[in-house]
């Protein structure tokens, strides 16, 4: 092969290998705060054993999972879908949905038979007394026996979609604590957040890249304004670190 061309190619694949990876980083700034998101930049293994904090929400609808497992819910016929994202609300027939429509699955479906059964109102009103355990835990928290959701977790053939969503080709059923009325904040730590952002910035040279890179900072503002003023856990200390994030990536473009 002609030399020339060869390290036109190089060059070429080199370039799109960035592309992809900086646009995953734009999209992990952006869904940052979303619930229960698994980041794109994360590899399989790391995004389905980590766990995310909680915020308490208030919505009975809303609900998060203490552990290990998954949100069961069905988008089809043929194809069942695993999240951690708990943000649910009713649609106009009763049943329990999440935002793009697809319900949520009773603890008494059946996967291997493919006998689904999904979440209702009146699912929620058989629930027993909440027990009291951590401060958050003391209004949400239920014994296992009264949660109404399919909990699981994936087995074989495992993929993430669009961030959000696993599929596999079988799942084990798990029996953690679901959190009502609380949401689970995004896993992935900020500082690794901030790492692989300020890593991948390095990697791209050139006037092209200045304005993904401006975009990428300013969502990247929208999540540090948050943790300043919302979280209770952030110290002087660390709202100094904050800030100079945000410096020393204004300093790459």
């Amino acid at each position: 092969m002609n030399k020339r061309i060869f390290l036109l190619l190089f060059f070429s694949f080199k370039s799109l290998i960035f592309a992809n990876s900086l646009d995953d980083i734009e999209k992990d700034v952006q869904c940052f705060l979303n619930y229960g998101y698994r980041p794109a930049s994360y590899n399989i293994d790391k995004s389905i054993n980590s766990q995310g904090t909680f915020q308490d929400f208030g919505l009975s609808t809303i609900a998060a999972i203490d552990g290990k497992g998954f949100f069961c819910l069905k988008k089809d016929e043929n194809q069942i879908l695993l999240t951690r994202n708990g943000y649910f609300v009713w649609d106009d027939e009763g049943f329990l949905i999440n935002h793009d429509g697809y319900r949520v699955l009773h603890s008494n479906s059946n996967i291997e038979t493919k006998d689904y059964s999904f979440i209702r109102s009146e699912d929620f009103k058989k629930r027993n007394k909440k027990t009291k355990l951590t401060p958050i835990d003391e209004k949400y928290k239920n014994d296992i026996e009264s949660t109404p959701y399919l909990i699981a977790y994936p087995l074989g053939d495992v993929q993430i979609l669009d961030g959000e969503y696993i599929t596999c080709t079988k799942i084990e059923k798990k029996s953690p604590h679901v959190i009502y009325g609380a949401r689970e904040l995004n896993p992935m730590q900020f500082r690794e957040l901030y790492i692989l952002c300020s890593n991948t910035f390095d990697e791209y040279k050139g006037e092209k890249f200045i304005e993904q890179k401006k975009r990428i900072i300013s969502k990247f503002e929208v999540i540090i304004s948050y943790l300043l003023n919302n979280n209770l856990c952030t110290t002087e200390e660390l709202k100094d670190e904050l800030r100079n994030m945000v410096k020393t990536l204004q300093m790459k473009i």
